[in-house]
């Protein structure tokens, strides 16, 4: 239980990334997430070194990072670099942080340019947390204004949806996106009211403006017309 606290709960960087960002908003493991999913959960194995091929994708994401990112180390031991305490190893961080993340907000150039951006992102995605991208979302509309925002970026959150639609209960999210896009991009049409549907299960949901969020109204639980996006 503590490891999924853990993992659920913000974290504070003690170090300096380029993006600007100061923390990781955590996992959504208490929210949604399916902690029992080989590899993109917590895997069936604890982490060890060598790292076990059954644990979870993070850990052995992190200890490829660790040995040929970090350390540039093929036999370094990944647990022994605490991302907390980082000790000699945090300004190499930073460095790498200017090479690997670049999460800039400021898309005004994108945006003059004529640029449409539809983000989608998984609520219950246990590998890249769906709060960083809602997190990022805001640092583009605190940077550009809601309305300008809106004039050339969609966001939603896609209730149930993992990673890579991986495993039964997961909403497999399925949507023609490049077709809305293009839609707005050449012919000025923002994506209205778009539903999307899951790829292994006969159920849709309407995808909501972020912050909105599709919440059940009546009717059959498994068609988007029985939710309203709402706060």
């Amino acid at each position: 239980m503590r490891a999924v606290v853990a993992m659920s709960s913000p974290f504070r960087w003690p170090y300096r990334i380029a993006s600007g960002e100061t923390s990781y908003p955590g996992f959504p493991f208490l929210s949604g997430a399916d902690m029992r999913t080989p590899f993109l959960g917590f895997g069936t194995s604890a982490p060890a070194d060598p790292m076990p091929v059954t644990s979870g994708y993070g850990l052995q994401y992190w200890e490829q990072w660790v040995k040929y990112f970090l350390t540039r180390d093929p036999h370094h031991n990944s647990l022994d670099v605490d991302p907390r305490y980082p000790g000699k190893w945090l300004d190499r961080i930073s460095y790498l942080s200017t090479i690997e993340d670049r999460n800039d907000a400021d898309l005004r150039p994108f945006a003059r340019a004529g640029g449409k951006l539809i983000l989608l992102h998984g609520a219950a995605d246990e590998l890249v947390s769906s709060r960083s991208t809602s997190d990022y979302y805001g640092r583009v509309r605190a940077l550009l204004g809601s309305r300008s925002t809106r004039g050339f970026m969609r966001y939603y959150v896609v209730p149930g949806a993992n990673h890579a639609n991986f495993g039964t209960p997961a909403f497999a999210a399925g949507w023609d996106s490049l077709s809305a896009l293009e839609r707005w991009a050449e012919n000025g049409r923002p994506p209205t009211n778009p539903i999307v549907a899951d790829a292994l299960h006969n159920r849709t949901r309407p995808l909501c403006d972020y912050p909105d969020w599709p919440r059940y109204r009546a009717g059959d639980p498994d068609s988007a017309s029985s939710f309203v996006c709402t706060h």
